[in-house]
């Protein structure tokens, strides 16, 4: 599926809701889709609503959107939004849907020529920042962040939150997590990052997914970093009251060490630390899973204190 670059690219649509949208032409000036594009082709652009005059109406969205049948465009991944970055639910005025270039991309782009090292961090709620206190929402500090904060500064890194809320492996795969295309797409065409950093698992647990559907997909998706030139590091998320919570940890071990992988033990450190401590996983996690948010913190701090240890790849020059 290439992904569409080419200019004055703009068609109407009067779809509403939050689903597909249908093309109804290209404005006086511009080109319709169909001249430079095909089904399943892709595309970044935005959606804006326009009222009778022409003039924006509010609702807007920003994102990566796929040419479907029927002359239609499948909003694939939203990343920004006059909705709080979520799809808009578009009442039945005019829609203008357009390519253009997003933050996303010029973010990017930007890390690439100026920062030496560029980290894309891989997870589910734990690393998205899900608030174990209060039981939803988003923590203040998360994981990532305070994983980046804490890395040495030289050489600089750029580490960027991939997360997504109950990311499994299988979702990554197939580009069905509801933010990221199918993840050889992701890797060979979108994904500027140096290192990849990996810490699924918890909701292929959830799912009822077993140890080996895991491990197998997992296996997969570092086969596709790697071909694409990635550097990749595991991380075995911390432990949970989840029956198979230990046996997906040393399924990741077992991967790490089956391909020579780094990795970064959680599970391991906080379960000593808990025992050493006298301290209960809820005084961690409220609801078993979910980590408060000071645990967050500590989470990526100590994620930062192994990471440079590993064997990283030498620095791009700047």
């Amino acid at each position: 599926m290439p992904e569409i670059i080419a200019d004055r690219i703009k068609e109407v649509t009067t779809s509403r809701g939050t689903g597909t949208l249908t093309l109804q032409g290209a404005p006086v000036g511009f080109r319709p889709f169909a001249a430079v594009g095909a089904v399943g082709d892709t595309f970044h652009g935005a959606i804006v609503a326009i009222n009778a005059q022409g003039q924006p109406t509010g609702a807007w969205e920003v994102g990566y959107y796929t040419l479907t049948t029927g002359n239609a465009v499948l909003r694939t991944r939203i990343d920004a939004s006059s909705n709080g970055g979520q799809p808009v639910d578009f009442a039945g005025d005019v829609k203008e849907v357009f390519i253009d270039v997003t933050a996303r991309q010029l973010q990017a782009v930007s890390s690439a020529q100026y920062l030496e090292r560029r980290v894309e961090y891989f997870g589910g709620n734990d690393i998205w920042g899900f608030d174990g206190s209060a039981g939803s929402g988003r923590v203040a500090t998360t994981h990532v962040q305070a994983f980046a904060a804490a890395l040495p500064g030289n050489p600089p890194f750029g580490v960027f939150n991939e997360a997504v809320p109950g990311m499994r492996t299988d979702q990554v795969l197939a580009g069905t997590d509801g933010l990221h295309p199918p993840w050889q797409y992701f890797m060979t065409v979108e994904s500027t990052a140096d290192i990849i950093i990996l810490s699924l698992g918890i909701a292929d647990m959830q799912a009822g997914r077993t140890q080996q559907q895991f491990r197998t997909d997992l296996a997969q998706i570092i086969d596709i970093a790697q071909a694409a030139g990635k550097f990749v590091v595991l991380e075995i998320t911390h432990r949970t009251n989840l029956a198979l919570a230990a046996a997906y940890g040393q399924a990741v071990y077992d991967e790490a060490i089956a391909q020579g992988v780094p990795y970064i033990d959680q599970y391991t450190y906080w379960d000593n630390y808990m025992t050493t401590n006298g301290i209960a996983l809820t005084a961690l996690c409220p609801d078993g899973i979910n980590p408060t948010p000071t645990f967050h913190i500590q989470k990526g701090q100590y994620a930062a204190q192994v990471f440079p240890t590993l064997s990283l790849p030498a620095p791009t020059p700047i």
